[in-house]
């Protein structure tokens, strides 16, 4: 058939010879680390060459068996390329997904692998593996090749986790050269902790292991890392060509854990690989009250892309605000916060590629920011343990200065209000000044009722600059997980009243702009919450000076709802009867205990009466069920609600009922509460016990065994009989951890579920006078804190074993006293 283009034209010679097999080269079995098998190719174009070799399984190798194998064609000369599959049968040769390098190549089974250089196997099964090398070639270029094929055990070599556990035989730093394609591998093994040297000489110090760095040099040529948990040719995370430092973090992380790293060079790569371990650049200690600037880094030089990181002890009862303010004093510095340890960019908990942290700033210039709690519902305050501080060098070095503080918070003067006959400025601020994207806050209390005002008022004018006013309740407003390139391109830029939408916020949209304009806006009743504290947040657009008036009206809300009465939750004896003349409304204020796990209030009356409930502020009459936590009508309803921690129905919480007689005539009804549960703290935990008066004070001993109240709650003891609760005896001892330079610790017993309301503290001294160290704090169930050094491992359902270690060992500090205490902290 003629009609093909692949029909010859004029007379050609040729010769066409048949081979009946293909034969297989076998190079034999792989050996140990360091074993090589090889073969020479010599191969005409398009010929193809077949080879096999063995890999032993672990019997065989005396039970290592080979974890690396490189298969390379060294001293290459034409255009040769290699495929592999495992098992006998042959893999076909590599095209390229080209019709060009089809000529001389038909059939052949799947390959698993190819390459024109080298192929690595890691961690192989033990088998028969098969390779197929091809002299490429094109109908127009013919090309022979030739090669040496080797096949080497190349192994893991072994790198310590960082210096001081380094030895000479296995460094915690490496030198090498990779070509094109290829990857060396390294075994590190994570200590449970590191012990570093102290101030005194032969003092040393545990640190517990809270990050590990890894860091590629190149002194020519790109690589890159990859670093995985589990030894394979894919998994764990690889860092960008662009990132040589890899950061990895718990709970990736874990002490006493092995992990491995590969390093992978594109193009020629001369390198230096180090390993070590993560240590704080600075230490400081929140204080819990406003304006105090605890923590200064000085001028600090970064190499590029690389981090320090400074820790910071946020305290129970702070609050809510950390202001950080990053200098670049050269180059872009950027910054990761993570709450509950080290943050990365490398990867996620889950180990695969990602990020952990909680917030950011990733800005060109100076940074200002004020970090709140996200959710105003649930969080009265930032979440209490270590906050990490990352500072990174991005793409070039930086120099700068990190300065930590409690914020700009000036308390304004809210003195009782008196009806007036003209407005009462509360406070006047002339000639403020506030920093581009920076915040300065204005606290005011609200009174309780019946001195609650009816609306309070904001005014400012702008001197120069532009700002913009935030409100928010019980805690600030402020900076939220990251800051934008620009003001307000972020919904959570500035994190307000209007995120937290507890009584239908709504004075501005969710773009959370604030109040842009100058003038004065109103904030009016009932999302002005009565006994509430609040802060004006104001914002600099653009560095600004200012003059802000906040003050409250004449008017109260009691003119609008008259006498406001407390109900106990549990109800009062009979009830309550009242009558409601026509429009009128009367309002009822319940607090709902800690305790709390249902708000049961029954209605007797006329179809006439609309009942409406809000949480933390009145509702006001006529509103419907969109403005209202509940609207209850029709005749003789209930009110049955669990307490849960879905907002608005929370525990803890003032809640308020309103009856409203909507009839054209005076209408008689009653109502009673019935709230079930107790308060669940200290207090209610005494009166579970029968507990009163005297016999109820903290430092009170109503058992045999001398065991106050206040130590009983802390550690599941029965008040009056002083047994265990839990299972074990839970108050501390003395322990030592082993034999050799061992370190003192106090262990004790402490309920898998801790009161939220105790804080546990280990201190240390040398002499039994002068200042106490802090060696370990716990507020309720977090995490300890402090320089020592922590374990906890669970005993029953009841009970976890904590033990606080010493800082310092017996070797180098042979006089140690331990002490613990525990004392009551607000919920």
């Amino acid at each position: 058939n003629e009609s093909y283009s692949n029909a010859g034209s004029g007379i050609t010679p040729y010769t066409l010879t048949t081979e009946l097999d293909l034969a297989e080269t076998n190079m034999g079995t792989m050996g140990i680390t360091g074993s090589s098998l090889t073969s020479t190719v010599n191969l005409n174009s398009s010929e193809l060459g077949i080879y096999q070799f063995t890999i032993p399984d672990g019997p065989e190798m005396g039970g290592n068996p080979p974890e690396v194998i490189e298969v390379r064609l060294d001293n290459r000369i034409g255009s040769g390329w290699m495929t592999l599959r495992s098992g006998t049968r042959i893999p076909g040769p590599y095209t390229g997904g080209s019709s060009s390098y089809r000529y001389g190549v038909d059939q052949g089974n799947s390959a698993e692998k190819n390459d024109e250089q080298i192929i690595t196997l890691v961690n192989p099964t033990p088998g028969i593996y098969t390779v197929t090398v091809s002299a490429r070639a094109t109908e127009s270029t013919p090309v022979d090749t030739s090669a040496d094929l080797v096949v080497e055990n190349v192994g893991i070599a072994p790198l310590a986790f960082t210096g001081a556990t380094s030895t000479p035989d296995i460094p915690s730093t490496s030198q090498d050269t990779l070509f094109d394609g290829q990857k060396n591998y390294y075994r590190v093994e994570v200590p449970e902790f590191i012990e570093l040297p102290g101030e005194l000489e032969g003092e040393t110090f545990i640190q517990p292991i809270i990050g590990w760095k890894v860091t590629l040099t190149e002194s020519s040529g790109d690589g890159s890392l990859r670093i995985m948990e589990t030894l394979g040719e894919q998994g764990g995370f690889t860092t960008a060509s662009s990132d040589d430092i890899a950061v990895v973090v718990p709970p990736l992380l874990r002490p006493g854990g092995v992990y491995y790293i590969e390093v992978r060079g594109s193009g020629a790569v001369d390198y230096q690989i180090t390993s070590e371990v993560i240590t704080f650049y600075s230490r400081w200690v929140m204080p819990g009250i406003y304006n105090v600037e605890f923590g200064d880094s000085n001028a600090t030089d970064l190499a590029e892309d690389d981090w320090d990181y400074h820790a910071i002890d946020v305290p129970k009862n702070n609050g809510g605000l950390l202001r950080t303010e990053l200098v670049a004093l050269s180059g872009n510095p950027d910054l990761y916060i993570r709450e509950d340890g080290v943050p990365t960019i490398n990867h996620s908990v889950s180990g695969t590629g990602g990020a952990i942290y909680d917030r950011l700033l990733t800005g060109n210039d100076t940074e200002y920011a004020n970090w709140v709690p996200l959710n105003g519902r649930d969080d009265i305050e930032l979440s209490p343990g270590r906050w990490v501080i990352g500072v990174r060098a991005k793409d070039a070095n930086a120099r700068y200065r990190l300065k930590v503080s409690t914020g700009q918070v000036q308390s304004l003067n809210f003195a009782a209000l008196e009806k007036a006959d003209t407005p009462a400025d509360l406070n006047e601020i002339n000639d403020a000044s506030v920093l581009s994207n920076d915040f300065i806050y204005y606290r005011v209390e609200i009174p309780e009722i019946p001195n609650t005002p009816a609306s309070l008022s904001l005014t400012f004018a702008e001197d120069f600059g532009d700002v913009a006013l935030h409100l928010r309740d019980s805690i600030p407003p402020g900076n939220g997980t990251r800051l934008p390139a620009s003001p307000g391109s972020s919904i959570d830029y500035v994190i307000d009243a209007d995120d937290d939408n507890k009584n239908r916020w709504s004075y501005w949209t969710s773009t959370n702009s604030g109040i842009n304009n100058p003038g004065t806006t109103v904030f009016n009743f009932p999302e002005l919450r009565p006994g509430t504290v609040y802060y004006v947040g104001v914002r600099g657009r653009l560095d600004a000076n200012f003059d802000l008036n906040i003050a409250p009206s004449t008017s109260l809300v009691t003119d609008n709802f008259g006498t406001i009465t407390n109900v106990p939750f549990k109800g009062i004896p009979g009830g309550i009867s009242l009558t409601l003349a026509a429009g009128e409304s009367r309002a009822y204020r319940i607090e709902i205990p800690d305790g709390a796990t249902r708000f049961v209030s029954n209605h007797t009356h006329s179809s006439e009466i609309e009942v409406r409930i809000e949480q933390g502020t009145l509702p006001l009459p006529g509103s419907s069920g969109s403005q209202v936590h509940r609207l209850l009508s029709g005749a003789n309803t209930v009110f049955n609600q669990p307490i849960t921690t879905t907002w608005p129905w929370v525990a803890g919480e003032d809640y308020y009922l309103l009856f409203t007689n909507t009839g054209a005539v005076s209408e008689t009804m009653s109502f009673n509460l019935a709230g079930e549960g107790e308060a669940t703290r200290f207090s209610g935990w005494a009166a579970s016990y029968g507990l009163s008066g005297m016999a109820a004070d903290t430092d009170a001993v109503n058992n045999p065994r001398g065991v106050t109240n206040l130590s009983a709650y802390a550690f599941n003891i029965h008040p009056v009989t002083g047994q265990s609760l839990g299972g074990g005896w839970p108050l501390p001892k003395f322990v030592l951890s082993g034999k050799v330079n061992p370190f003192p610790g106090l262990e004790m017993l402490i309920p898998t579920t801790a009161p939220s309301d105790i804080c546990y503290i280990v201190e240390e001294n040398s002499q039994l006078e002068g200042m106490w160290i802090e060696r370990g704090v716990r507020a309720g169930n977090g995490s300890w804190l402090g320089s020592g050094f922590f374990v906890e491992e669970g005993v029953n359902s009841n009970q976890t074993r904590h033990t606080v270690y010493s800082a310092r060992s017996l070797k180098t500090a042979p006089r140690n006293f331990l002490r613990i205490k525990v004392q009551l902290i607000a919920p």
